[in-house]
């Protein structure tokens, strides 16, 4: 699905520095992932 954000750029830069990914692909993916965890973990 392909779909337009506008995205903080301070958000991203230090995500990035943290995550070691090197597309916002990625980053996005693994942002997803992440949340879908934490919320599975509280139910």
């Amino acid at each position: 699905m392909r779909t337009n954000v506008e995205l903080d750029d301070d958000l991203l830069e230090e995500a990035f520095r943290l995550t070691h990914v090197h597309t916002k692909k990625e980053l996005l993916h693994l942002a997803l992932q992440a949340l879908i965890m934490a919320k599975k973990k509280r139910n």
